[in-house]
């Protein structure tokens, strides 16, 4: 898995009293072990006397479900230095891909942390008629609980965190953080100056200016999650890809879920504008009058660079709420196609150059004004745009869902017809009481005893999309 890069070589670490071996520190540990961030001791990087180094890694063989001895070198590592210091430096394998999260057994972890005896209370077959309940997480001679806890919850929470990176992938591109602690709030800023300046007569005051008031109201924010469990069966049958892929989805579907919410309010398929007290559509076509604007038009294909500019036109004639003047700063940074698009919208964008020949080109009679018997060559006008595509938002136009309740589903065609275009992180907000979280549950859970769950994680996030100002960001569809 390794490919032909050469492998690390392993570590042995020694008790600083007695001089003795008392760990074998896998390759991928050894590597960037004196990093003082860690505030640990280096590792001794001489081998065993008159033993050559394991290519192996210290790992041994290869065994279903994990490597054989990979869990008594976390052990050694977090009696030596400790369980903060050994998760830490394991992230840092796992964000990196040095390890894999399916490397590892859950079963062979729990030997090694807690010992034969504990995994083997894990099944009934043996006590007899009648046993009074332990706790699984209950420690014992030679048992550490705390440490196998650690190291497992390290490694599914590297696993539920790739899942929820995997599926908010397009969202985070069209929404701009807002941290706040706050469930729906009405927020407040300065508008631009009012006036333009006056003529300033001899011995007179120079006026006052004024800012315009604006403020607006984000809806309640909401908070969502699930919890992911590592059953007793999984440690005893030893089922660390079923435990790992149940790690994934939890991550991966809280994911989906941001990105469905954000999909549906950037995409105008429900509203929750409200300016000034006043409510108002995402995408509005009219009326073009200060406070309301028109930043959606249909019959607008996207075709080339002649599309943009009707965007471009369409920006222009927008007035901004406070000083009526036109917009400043309107510069489009995005590109959103559904899939059926994405490779024309590429296309658009990529071309090094445009030709455009007049159909009289080749005619030897003259054509009229103003275009003439020409050929223009001009390099490509539309500049640089992010290309963005989703199959979620192709779903949420061609079906009603809890998303956009209110939606009237559209058929394929014109679906694919939509696009949008515009800086998105300018007009969209993501209200955020707390970012992606895991937690683990603590030692001695009641649903240890009512189902057999081991050791359990909760997930959650909490926040809400909200419209910042759809003043920069326009919808053209072709039907």
């Amino acid at each position: 898995m390794y490919g032909i890069k050469e492998r690390p070589r392993p570590t042995v670490v020694r008790n600083p009293k007695t001089g003795r071996p008392s760990a074998v520190i896998p390759g991928v540990f050894s590597e960037a072990v004196d990093a003082p961030d860690y505030n640990a001791p280096p590792p001794s990087m001489r081998g065993l006397p008159g033993k050559p180094y394991d290519d192996t890694f210290g790992r041994g063989p290869q065994r279903k479900g994990g490597l054989s001895s990979m869990g008594q070198n976390l052990r050694s590592l977090c009696e030596n230095y400790g369980p903060e210091w050994t998760c830490k430096k394991l992230s840092r394998c796992l964000r990196s891909g040095e390890l894999r999260s399916t490397d590892f057994s859950v079963k062979e972890l729990a030997e090694a942390f807690c010992g034969h005896d504990w995994v083997r209370r894990l099944h009934p077959r043996g006590r007899g008629e009648f046993s009074v309940a332990r706790s699984l997480m209950e420690a014992g001679e030679g048992v550490d609980v705390s440490a196998f806890q650690h190291i497992t919850g390290q490694i599914f929470f590297n696993r539920i965190k790739d899942g929820w990176q995997n599926a908010t992938l397009v969202g985070e591109k069209l929404t701009d953080k807002f941290p706040t602690q706050l469930d729906g709030e009405r927020v407040p800023w300065l508008g631009h100056i009012i006036d333009e300046g006056e003529p300033i007569h001899l011995g007179t005051d120079y006026p006052m200016t004024s800012f315009g008031e604006r403020y607006v109201d984000t809806p309640r924010t909401q908070k969502w999650g699930m919890t992911c469990w590592l059953t007793k069966e999984m440690i005893f049958f030893d089922r660390t890809g079923q435990a790992m892929k149940s790690a994934g989805e939890v991550g991966w579907k809280l994911g989906y879920n941001k990105e469905k919410r954000i999909l549906t309010l950037a995409l105008g398929q429900i509203n929750s504008y409200k300016l000034n007290g006043t409510a108002y559509n995402t995408y509005l076509q009219a009326p073009q009058s200060v406070p309301a604007y028109v930043n959606a038009q249909s019959g607008t294909p996207l075709i080339d660079y002649t599309s943009v500019q009707t965007a471009l036109t369409l920006a222009s004639q927008i007035l901004d709420p406070d000083t009526k003047n036109p917009l400043d700063g309107i510069e489009f940074k995005q590109l959103f196609v559904m899939p059926a698009n994405l490779f024309h919208a590429r296309r658009l964008v990529a071309a090094t150059e445009y030709w455009n020949t007049n159909p009289a080109f080749n005619s030897s009679t003259p054509a009229p004004s103003p275009e003439g018997n020409i050929q223009m060559h001009s390099i490509n006008p539309v500049g640089q745009l992010e290309v963005l595509t989703s199959p979620i938002a192709y779903q949420l136009f061609t079906n009603t869902t809890v998303y956009n309740p209110q939606w009237t589903p559209l058929t394929a065609t014109q679906t694919n017809a939509y696009w949008w275009i515009g800086q998105f992180m300018r007009s969209f907000w993501y209200m955020e009481n707390w970012p992606f979280t895991v937690v683990q549950a603590p030692p001695n859970n009641p649903r240890e005893f009512d189902s057999d769950l081991v050791v359990g994680w909760k997930v959650s996030e909490r926040g809400v999309p909200a419209v910042q100002d759809p003043r920069y960001v326009f919808e053209f569809w072709n039907t």
